[in-house]
C-alpha cells in the first residue's frame, strides 16, 4: 500500500512439494508480538524502536511519544505516531513497542538534516497497519473512506467573513451532488464539530477520521448549520447526521498503466494528460462525483 508503506508478505513455512514428495509436516507458529492499542497512546509515554540501523540488526532504542496523529503533508490524511526514539537509515519497518512490548506502530521515515536520527522519527500506528493488512490479505488493495465533501479550516480571517460564532473548527467548502454527505443532508457551510463523538478542529482531523473507517460504514457527524439566507442571517443550531461512508475515488496505479507518454504536452517535465471524454467508460472511477466530465486528467 503506496500511502502507507506497508506491505503484506506470505512465507511458506513448508517444505519443497513435489511429484512423490513427502507432506511437509505442519510447521510451528513463528512466534509473533501482539498489537497494542495506538490510539491509546500519549506523547511522553515510553517506546522503544527495533530495528537494523546500518545494518547492526535487532537494534533497540528508547525514547517517548513525541507526539500522537502527526500529520506532515497537508494534502494526505495519513497521520504518524511521531518518537524520539533514535531511528537510524535501515530501521524502516521496525516494530515501535510499549513498555508491555505490544506494537504500537510500524517505524516508516525520519526527518533529518545530518543523515542521521536527529529525535524526529515517525511510525505508521498500528490501528492503521492492521487496517491496511486486514485489506490486504482479504481485497488485495486497500478501499478508503469518503463522504463526498470538501473540508476546510476555519481561520479568524475566515470565520469573521462569514460571520461564524466560531472562529476556529470546520467547515464544508463543498457537498458533491449525490455523494453521501449530501444524502444524509449535508450543506455547504455546515461547520463539523465531531465526528463519533470525537471532536475535530481541523480539515485533515475529519479526513483521517474518514479515511480509516471501511467503506459501508456509518459515521455520525455533529454538525452546526446557521438557518437563513445570507453569510450572517439566521441562528445557529447543532444537530447530528448519520453518513455511510463511500470509497474513495481515484486510482493512480491504474492511471499509470493508460497513460500515454506520447501525448505529453511538456514530455521533459514527464507531465502525461489524458483526454477525457463524457462516453468513454474505462475514466469513469476516475471521475465519480465530479461535476465536469470532460477535459484533460492530469
Amino acid at each position: 500500500d503506496d500511502e502507507t508503506d506497508v506491505a503484506l508478505l506470505r512465507l511458506d513455512l513448508g517444505g519443497p512439494a513435489g511429484a512423490g514428495a513427502a507432506p511437509a509436516a505442519a510447521a510451528a507458529p513463528l512466534p509473533a508480538l501482539s498489537f497494542g492499542d495506538s490510539d491509546a497512546l500519549r506523547p511522553g509515554q515510553l517506546v522503544l524502536a527495533v530495528g537494523s540501523p546500518l545494518g547492526l540488526k535487532n537494534s533497540v532504542s528508547l525514547g517517548v511519544v513525541s507526539a500522537v496523529e502527526r500529520q506532515l503533508d497537508p494534502d494526505r490524511p495519513q497521520v504518524y505516531v511521531q518518537t524520539d526514539a533514535p531511528i537510524n537509515p535501515g530501521s524502516s519497518g521496525g516494530p515501535l513497542v510499549d513498555a508491555g512490548g505490544r506494537v504500537v506502530g510500524l517505524g516508516t521515515f525520519i526527518l533529518t538534516r545530518s543523515g542521521g536520527s536527529e529525535g524526529l522519527g515517525f511510525a505508521v500506528p498500528a490501528a492503521t497497519v492492521r487496517r491496511v493488512v486486514g485489506q490486504l490479505r482479504r481485497d488485495g488493495r486497500v478501499r478508503r473512506g469518503t463522504i463526498g465533501a470538501a473540508a476546510q479550516t476555519v481561520t479568524p480571517a475566515l470565520g469573521a467573513g462569514l460571520g461564524l460564532a466560531r472562529d476556529w473548527g470546520v467547515i464544508l467548502a463543498d457537498v458533491l451532488p449525490g455523494a453521501p454527505a449530501d444524502a444524509a443532508g449535508l450543506r455547504i457551510g455546515d461547520q463539523v464539530l465531531a465526528v463519533d463523538g470525537r471532536p475535530v478542529a481541523e480539515a485533515w482531523q475529519l479526513e483521517a477520521a474518514l479515511d480509516v473507517r471501511a467503506v459501508g460504514d456509518t459515521v455520525r457527524l455533529r454538525v452546526l448549520r446557521r438557518d437563513g439566507e445570507g453569510a450572517r442571517g439566521g441562528a445557529e443550531r447543532a444537530l447530528q447526521a448519520a453518513v455511510v461512508v463511500a470509497e474513495r475515488p481515484g486510482a493512480p496505479d491504474w492511471l499509470a498503466r493508460v497513460r500515454d507518454r506520447a501525448r505529453s504536452a511538456v514530455p521533459a517535465l514527464g507531465v502525461v494528460g489524458l483526454d477525457v471524454a463524457e462516453d468513454d467508460p474505462s475514466l469513469a472511477p476516475l471521475l465519480a462525483g465530479r461535476r465536469v466530465t470532460a477535459g484533460v486528467l492530469v
